[in-house]
């Protein structure tokens, strides 16, 4: 082979790797936009739930700040500081209710957090701003607590999260996070005490809140 005919061959070679490392560029995108929330080829062990606690933390405003305990048995215990409506309809702080979580709801909540995906959520998904609600969730797994803690960023399935994706790309809350604290507000009747809820929630509004299911009006 000539040595013109050789370097031609190089030159294809090198225009080759470019273009596929080019092509592999331009993909990266799209495969961050699948929303993996975790690492290709590692694997975390689930945790075993035998107790979750949810808490609500205050803010510039009538934020209900409260607390909801469920343990593995069913048995939910809710507390509330501050700006949530009771089970008679008046709004009040101070407010200790248990019941017991339906046995379908209770099988829902524990696979939800028994699931890989949970397993995968970090400590925290903080963004720097003030004056807003937070939300933890804890998970006691065989005597060790994991907690993950959620401030100013939406889950991606929030419908305004491609606003928050668009300042920090890749750092939004996967959506297993607000798929459990939703359980836990729904399984304990929560989310018709506090403002997270369908309805008239506002609670600057004069409006009354919503009706509670019977299973939701335990004796205090």
């Amino acid at each position: 082979m000539q040595r013109w005919q050789r370097i031609a061959v190089m030159a294809g070679v090198v225009a080759t790797l470019l273009l596929v490392g080019w092509h592999m560029a331009n993909r990266a995108p799209a495969l961050d936009q699948t929303w993996i929330d975790r690492p290709v080829g590692s694997a975390m062990p689930p945790l075993h739930m035998d107790s979750i606690e949810l808490r609500r933390t205050p803010c510039f405003g009538a934020c209900p700040v409260y607390t909801v305990k469920v343990e593995r048995n069913g048995t939910a215990t809710y507390r509330a500081q501050r700006y949530v409506y009771s089970p008679d309809g008046m709004r009040r702080g101070d407010l200790v209710m248990r019941q017991q979580v339906p046995d379908r709801s209770l099988r829902a909540l524990i696979a939800a957090v028994e699931s890989p995906d949970y397993a995968w959520l970090r400590p925290e998904y903080v963004y720097g701003v003030t004056d807003l609600p937070g939300t933890y969730l804890s998970v006691r797994s065989r005597g060790v607590e994991h907690t993950t803690y959620v401030y100013a960023v939406p889950c991606r399935g929030d419908t305004k999260a491609w606003i928050y994706d668009r300042i920090t790309p890749g750092e939004l809350v996967p959506n297993i996070f607000c798929s459990v604290v939703k359980l836990v507000d729904l399984a304990s009747c929560a989310q018709y005490w506090g403002r997270y809820g369908p309805g008239p929630q506002d609670l600057q509004s004069t409006e009354p809140p919503l009706p509670i299911p019977p299973r939701c009006t335990p004796t205090p």
